[in-house]
């Protein structure tokens, strides 16, 4: 199980950071961008308020706890990805029980061999199968099915009391079966939320709570986090109401980042374009959160808190901020700042040699454009802090997030110099 410590986190919120209060005044201008995300059909980013459906998959836990040693997924692609990550992360990765809530086992394949080593290993009388299909017609999860549905009935037990069914709320072969069948437990897949962006119905929530994880907690760990727009306001009001000595030593460098303010209204039409996709993402790809052995070699990934849907000029773009440079943010001597073309070269082919073909041509297009989003953000966000008093990132000595802003502000200014030589880059790979 993956362990995350809060302890400093929450020391720090208690003084800074956004509270409720804060969250709750910016409410009303998140409606717009809502309604865009409806406006697409895609449905999960209201699943998040669907507490009906978690309380009856949490009470449908709670009665079958000691019911059964096994629970077992029948699906493929979307409707196994889920529960299997949210098993890894937050359960056992080994395979473990949790106290005494039973085993999870995802059989997403019918390979013959797979299966019948797999009865072999379990009791069918203390086993419950969770068939999971949006469609209601996947031919592998169906033959799962029909060949489990006949071994719990050659075992003379009752099939109605280890199968739920999981699918579309009105359509399907499996919805079919479970109109037929009234005493056969039935998840709905909300019809608006695809395949794999479901783990947060159903799909991945119902196994979950049926091995013991507490999927109230399960929630987006900082929303709006790379929501250029809200930024791009808190700026806007910072220069507003924020500290007047401060704003009149910036005005330089205010001028010079509101001089950039198309790279939000980039950022709106992103928003607003389907071609643009919602995938998991880390959110801060800075280097220092890859974890390296002694030969320098990766191992792994760490800093999960803002691991959530996002786009994928979230990641690329921090690379590009964290890794263009031969300094950071915190250097004050800004003719050392430079974007290297060898750097930028490596971002490229690395991130394209897993991502090309999932990435839309819509997509591809914007590469370039994640660095400007992403070191713009920054630029504005210390700026902001600093013109506030310097509430969130805090300070080491009074200039310390100006000259932070200052900086990312000189990076953005390098790496627009270089755009069409940057762009032909990718154009090439």
């Amino acid at each position: 199980m993956i362990k995350f410590n809060f302890d400093y986190l929450q020391k720090i919120a208690a003084t800074h950071g956004l509270q409720e209060s804060d969250a709750n005044k910016l409410a009303p201008e998140l409606g717009k961008y809502l309604e865009l995300v409806k406006s697409r059909g895609q449905g999960f980013a209201e699943i998040l308020d669907d507490q009906a459906t978690v309380d009856q998959i949490k009470n449908f836990a709670l009665k079958m706890q000691g019911k059964y040693r096994d629970v077992v997924i029948l699906g493929i692609g979307g409707s196994a990805l889920g529960a299997t990550c949210l098993h890894q992360a937050l359960g056992d990765l080994f395979g473990e029980r949790i106290g005494n809530w039973p085993r999870l086992t995802v059989l997403d394949n019918i390979d013959p061999v797979l299966l019948y080593e797999f009865e072999k290993s379990v009791d069918l009388t203390t086993t419950l199968f969770l068939v999971i299909t949006k469609s209601g017609g996947t031919p592998e999860t169906l033959a799962q099915y029909l060949y489990f549905k006949n071994r719990i009935e050659l075992s003379k037990l009752n099939w109605l009391e280890h199968f739920v069914f999981v699918t579309d709320p009105k359509q399907g072969l499996l919805r079919k079966m479970a109109q037929q069948n009234a005493d056969l437990p039935v998840f709905d897949v909300p019809e608006n939320v695809g395949g794999r962006f479901s783990v947060l119905t159903a799909v991945g929530l119902l196994p979950a709570a049926l091995i013991g994880i507490d999927i109230e907690k399960l929630r987006l760990t900082i929303p709006c986090f790379h929501d250029l727009s809200l930024r791009y306001k808190q700026f806007l009001l910072a220069i507003e109401k924020g500290n007047r000595d401060r704003i009149r030593e910036s005005g330089a460098l205010i001028k010079s980042l509101v001089a950039h303010a198309d790279i939000v209204t980039e950022y709106d039409n992103i928003v607003a374009n389907p071609e643009f996709r919602l995938r998991v993402t880390h959110h801060d790809t800075k280097i220092s959160n890859v974890l390296f052995d002694k030969k320098g070699r990766g191992i792994c990934v760490i800093d999960l808190d803002t691991v959530m849907p996002g786009y994928f000029i979230s990641d690329v773009g921090d690379m590009m901020r964290t890794y263009l440079s031969p300094v950071s943010e915190e250097e004050t001597d800004f003719e050392k700042i430079r974007v290297r073309d060898e750097f930028y070269t490596a971002i490229v082919q690395g991130y394209y040699n897993e991502m090309k073909d999932e990435l839309t041509k819509t997509e591809k297009k914007y590469f370039f454009y994640a660095g400007e989003f992403i070191i713009y953000m920054q630029a504005i966000r210390f700026l902001t802090d600093y013109l506030n008093d310097d509430i969130y990132y805090g300070a080491k000595y009074p200039t310390h997030n100006l000259m932070r802003a200052k900086n990312q502000s000189i990076l953005l200014e390098q790496l627009l110099k270089k755009k069409e030589q940057l762009q032909s880059i990718v154009d090439l790979v």
